[in-house]
């Protein structure tokens, strides 16, 4: 499944089993953007953290260089920078253009990508870890930005349908990345 943005601004959700409407009618097209672009930024942290999870697994790539329970620093590279810097990324957002933020924090996220397709072209598991610890601190700084924006792109009385949107997509994303 994956979501596509529709000329009225609403957002579809495409599936194996056909499409559904999902979302709120906006006049707004950002909305709709906005969604299909968190859906991408949860689904490619999450699609990372998976693969580094498998490659130290036992049998996996990187098993024999992280010892047992390596499995656990893929979690603690996703966690620990949202932990110690979601903080200072509100006061970020709230005082720099919430649009520059995400735009900055999306370009960002292309050239994390990069690394990380690196790290698994070299087989690298420094090279891929530190990727993690990017793109989590790239998250970290998108997300206040995200729902600080909510109420610029959206009417009022449709705010909270707005977050419950902008939510299942980082749901469905998490789960198929």
């Amino acid at each position: 499944s994956y979501p596509v943005v529709n000329r009225d601004h609403s957002a579809t959700l495409l599936s194996d089993q056909g499409q559904h409407r999902v979302g709120i009618e906006t006049n707004n097209r950002g909305f709709g953007f906005l969604n299909v672009t968190q859906f991408f930024n949860a689904f490619n942290d999450n699609l990372l953290k998976q693969m580094l999870i498998f490659g130290t697994a036992i049998g996996g790539l990187w098993a024999n260089q992280i010892g047992e329970g390596g499995q656990a620093i893929a979690s603690l590279c996703l966690a620990v920078p949202f932990v110690l810097l979601s903080g200072f990324a509100g006061q970020f957002s709230d005082r720099y253009s919430k649009r520059t933020v995400m735009v900055t924090a999306k370009t960002g996220e292309v050239l994390i990508g990069i690394v990380a397709l690196a790290g698994f072209l070299l087989v690298n598991l420094w090279l891929v870890i530190t990727a993690m610890v990017l793109i989590s601190i790239q998250s970290t700084f998108f997300s206040p930005a995200k729902y600080g924006i909510l109420p610029e792109i959206t009417e009022e009385k449709l705010l909270s349908r707005a977050n419950g949107t902008i939510n299942m997509f980082t749901y469905i994303a998490a789960i198929l990345g």
